[in-house]
């Protein structure tokens, strides 16, 4: 797991367009948090990796389970990055694994119409549970991964990662249904491959 992490992280910051801005959150359960972040951290420094790049964000939640996937401790995360007085400034949101990994064309991809302030993007990718066959997105039922789609923040602000009719393990899919509803949201499909989900 810790080479996934690495390897994901340096797919990100080697885009050749722009650098993100990349903050991980671990979503272990329990008492497992404090060292994980801890190992987090540590990682981080072995990589020497400057934190105005990459950072550990420690997120709060009231209750915790096992099953709902991390979810709550997303949720967390994404409410102080999306927050209006967010001290992060971030103007879009990519909510994603650390089994992913992301071409060097992703963004070149992305940023075209990132510039353009565009409500979201989303694009086809290939799967580990599909024996890595391209999947082709669409925003609503489920046809979107959670790696795979930007959101611009103000969208990302209006939606939340909750528990669903299929329990927690749908929540991401839902929260990309509940922002295809919010008004003048338009999502972008770019159908070409640009990650794998490992």
């Amino acid at each position: 797991m810790v080479a996934q992490r690495h390897a994901f992280i340096y797919s990100l910051l080697g885009q050749r367009r722009c650098r993100p801005s990349v903050f991980l959150v671990d979503t272990s359960p329990g008492n497992l948090t404090t060292a994980m972040s801890a190992q987090l951290r540590h990682e981080l420094d072995v990589l020497r990796l400057p934190e105005s790049h990459v950072a550990v964000l420690d997120v709060p939640v009231d209750t915790e389970d096992e099953k709902d996937y991390g979810y709550r401790k997303t949720e967390s995360a994404r409410k102080l990055l999306t927050a209006e007085d967010s001290p992060y400034g971030c103007e879009y949101l990519l909510v994603t694994n650390a089994d992913n990994l992301y071409t060097d064309k992703w963004m070149r991809y992305l940023f075209a119409h990132l510039r353009r302030g565009v409500p979201g993007v989303a694009s086809d990718w290939l799967d580990h549970n599909f024996d890595f066959k391209r999947l082709s997105v669409s925003w609503c039922n489920s046809g979107c991964d959670l790696g795979a789609a930007v959101v611009r923040v103000d969208f990302a602000r209006q939606a939340a990662f909750r528990l669903c009719k299929h329990g927690w393990y749908d929540a991401d899919g839902c929260w990309f249904d509940d922002i295809a509803k919010l008004p003048g949201f338009k999502p972008t499909l770019v159908h070409t491959p640009l990650f794998v989900h490992q």
